[in-house]
């Protein structure tokens, strides 16, 4: 069984939608809404084999690396895209999993380049 802080067992195709709604506000597909939203049981639906054997990975990422005021409803959820939309956060003030850097740098270069 794997540890609670596990990061790298997130799947790399889940990472960019985690990356871009923290930082843009970008809207990520219903698994990972459901995931912002703290709906265990829209998790359960919407899980693909992979995400369903993850789920307590999923409940420290949004513990650990989400921030305040980002996650935890529909609300929270709303607020943040409006205000990461107008106001993107930068990269550096989150503490990303170590196994995520390569995936945030490459984020942040796509976007430094527009």
């Amino acid at each position: 069984m794997s540890q609670p802080f596990d990061y790298h067992l997130v799947p790399e195709y889940m990472r960019g939608g985690i990356i871009g709604y923290i930082c843009f506000g970008i809207v990520p597909g219903d698994f990972l809404c459901a995931v912002i939203k703290n709906d265990l049981h829209e998790c359960a639906l919407r899980a693909d084999e992979n995400n369903m054997r993850i789920l307590h990975i999923y409940a420290c990422v949004l513990h650990n690396v989400f921030p305040i005021g980002s996650c935890k409803g529909q609300e929270n959820m709303d607020s943040w895209v409006e205000t990461r939309k107008k106001n993107p956060l930068e990269f550096e003030q989150i503490k990303w999993p170590d196994s995520w850097v390569d995936q945030v740098n490459q984020a942040k270069a796509e976007y430094e380049n527009g």
